[in-house]
């Protein structure tokens, strides 16, 4: 006889990293382990990672310069029924060059998390974001 039992998953998700382009790409690896294990589907596991990663690139590119002295730390948790994420750097923010193919990151995360916010903390910038389990980002 052979049963299997599956393990709860931690419910909170730490991940620090240098602030290079390269290390974004490990994080929505860890990132996407967490969520599925945490049973989110496909859909909802890709939109998190999606919005996350924008708001990683944000602070890697305008936050650090991609300098990976500096360190993003990201935490995800689950509780209320909805998946919570903050991505904090302490860099000092860079404003974008003007060019018509970039600055939408802002956008992909509002389109795909239920709440977006930012604020200034500890000289740096945290970007806050929120996602209902099993349903859809739009009210």
């Amino acid at each position: 006889m052979l049963a299997v039992r599956r393990a709860l998953s931690p419910t909170r998700f730490v991940h620090e990293f240098p602030a290079s382009p390269g290390e974004v790409r490990k994080m929505r690896q860890a990132l996407s382990g967490w969520l599925e294990a945490l049973g989110l589907d496909h859909e909802q596991t890709h939109d998190v990672v999606l919005a996350v990663s924008e708001a990683a690139a944000n602070s890697v590119e305008h936050g650090y310069h991609f300098d990976a002295a500096g360190n993003v730390r990201l935490e995800a948790w689950a509780n209320d029924g909805s998946v919570h994420v903050a991505v904090h750097d302490a860099g000092a923010w860079r404003a974008p060059l003007e060019r018509p193919e970039r600055g939408r990151g802002r956008a992909i995360m509002e389109a795909l998390m239920r709440d977006v916010s930012f604020e200034t903390e500890n000289g740096g910038t945290v970007v806050r974001m929120r996602l209902p389990i099993g349903g859809p980002a739009a009210p």
